[in-house]
């Protein structure tokens, strides 16, 4: 679903800006991807277990 909304995102900012929408829905979908990878890489190393 994030990736979903990052796309739809890139989308409308690419409409709105006069670029083209499929590279910007490439790059804000693959920069949140690495985030989210980077994000869980980093959880994982410190033991974060997602429980509060």
């Amino acid at each position: 679903m994030v990736l979903l909304a990052l796309a739809l995102t890139g989308s409308i900012s690419a409409r709105l800006g006069g670029a083209n929408p499929r590279r910007a829905v490439l790059r804000v979908v693959f920069g949140g991807a690495v985030a989210m990878v980077v994000t869980f890489a980093i959880g994982a190393l410190v033991g974060a277990t997602g429980a509060g």
